[in-house]
Order: C-alpha cells, then sequence, then structure tokens
C-alpha cells in the first residue's frame, strides 16, 4: 500500500472508531465499500458473512440496540499493499444484566484501489 493511502485509510480507521464508539454506525462505516464481505471469527455466535455496508450498519446498530455498550480501540501492526492488520480491544457491558467483558480480536483489512474496505476477516490470535 503506498504510504499515502496507508495514512489516509488508517485516519479513516481512526475516525470510524470514534464514531462506532459514540453510536454513529452511518459515519463508523462510511469507508467501508457498498459491496463490502464481512466475516467474523468463530467464536462470535450466530454471525453470518455480512455482505454489503448496509448489512454491517444494520446489524452492529441491533446489537447495540439489543446487548448494550460496546467500545473499540483498534491499533495497527502491519501495512502491505492493500491489507492492514489490525489488533482490536473491545469492552462491552450487558443492557439489561450490567455484566461486563473484554474481548480482543486480529482483523485483516482488504483495501480496494478506492482506498475503501472491501473484506474483513477477525482471527483469534495473530498467527
Amino acid at each position: 500500500m503506498e504510504p499515502e493511502l496507508a495514512q489516509t485509510v488508517m485516519e479513516r480507521v481512526r475516525s470510524a472508531v470514534s464514531a462506532f464508539n459514540s453510536g454513529d454506525f452511518e459515519a463508523a462505516f462510511a469507508g467501508v465499500a457498498a459491496d463490502v464481505e464481512w466475516h467474523f471469527g468463530p467464536w462470535v455466535f450466530d454471525s453470518p458473512v455480512l455482505r454489503g455496508r448496509d448489512a454491517v450498519i444494520g446489524y452492529y446498530r441491533r446489537l447495540r440496540e439489543q446487548a448494550g455498550l460496546w467500545q473499540v480501540e483498534q491499533e495497527l501492526l502491519a501495512a502491505a499493499p492493500a491489507i492492514l492488520v489490525m489488533h482490536q480491544r473491545a469492552r462491552f457491558e450487558g443492557r439489561a444484566s450490567g455484566i461486563e467483558g473484554r474481548s480482543e480480536s486480529f482483523i485483516v483489512m482488504h483495501i480496494g484501489a478506492d482506498g475503501l474496505i472491501v473484506r474483513t476477516r477477525d482471527y483469534e490470535t495473530l498467527a
């Protein structure tokens, strides 16, 4: 990935994380291609592959409404031509139960020529 494009994508990711944490999912996923493929890790219960930005926005909006608070932090681990590897840490709290938890995963993001994310895949470990 060209350094300028990598910088632009990382700025979008930082902005997206901030928007996600505030519940503004339209802004959070503005850097995602309209036809994105969004793959969750196998540990995520009942989560299909999402296809399309609208499906991703809808999924996270429903999750926030049903489950409660979910805050994330992302750190860039590696960048290669058209690929970013991110370490994501999440903190959540159940709306009804008040139970708190934490999780972490590693996300590989494939970036299209236009700088939009075209595919993501979560992994439990960096390996």
